[in-house]
């Protein structure tokens, strides 16, 4: 039986395992994915906004998301971990903190969420079993998507944060996403496999 600061431990490596996946196929990602957008014919704003933000940051971009990645992960194994029972903290909601809600930043989560899903349905038939094991790992029966270190709401969450910050306009943010989702899927469907190979390693395997 594994102690709660093992299966910590074990859930830290694992997360960056999989960053270093997503980390070693960045390049070719944004590569194919400028490929993509610049073979476009009759691109509309979004493409173009998306196109050039790429060819003049994509190595900036590159550097950022990873770091961000890992950061977003470590944000999730800590609410994944924690011990609080649910219920136990209240959010008190004023008119004053409603007027500071960005409308950008709404429009930002639900941009990000459906590339999410979409790549989470590329990923299903190999995600269930890694279900499993996280939820054994974390003792909890329920995972939100947003607190799955593996999960791809990590990924696009990281990639269009950056983007954002770097400067991409909102007109591109669904043509950038749209572009990296195959690539996206590769790098985590590899990550999927190394974590399997690593949750067999240390005989986790589901069932």
């Amino acid at each position: 039986v594994l102690s709660a600061d093992q299966r910590s431990d074990l859930l830290r490596a694992d997360a960056a395992a999989v960053a270093e996946q997503v980390a070693m196929a960045m390049p070719d990602a944004l590569g194919t994915a400028l490929q993509e957008l610049s073979s476009k014919r009759d691109a509309d704003a979004g493409v173009l906004a998306a196109r050039r933000f790429l060819t003049a940051r994509k190595e900036e971009l590159r550097q950022a998301c990873i770091a961000r990645l890992r950061q977003e992960q470590d944000e999730a194994l800590g609410r994944l971990l924690r011990r609080d029972k649910p219920g136990k903290s209240v959010t008190r909601i004023s008119a004053d903190s409603l007027s500071l809600v960005d409308d950008d930043a709404g429009s930002q989560a639900e941009v990000a969420s459906k590339a999410a899903r979409r790549i989470r349905g590329a990923l299903q038939g190999g995600s269930s079993d890694i279900q499993l094991v996280l939820q054994y790992l974390s003792s909890r029966e329920h995972i939100r998507a947003d607190d799955d270190p593996f999960a791809p709401e990590a990924c696009v969450k990281s990639l269009l944060d950056v983007a954002r910050e770097l400067g991409l306009e909102q007109d591109g943010w669904e043509a950038l996403l749209g572009a990296m989702e195959k690539p996206m899927a590769e790098a985590l469907a590899k990550g999927q496999v190394a974590l399997a190979e690593r949750f067999r390693s240390s005989r986790l395997e589901a069932g």
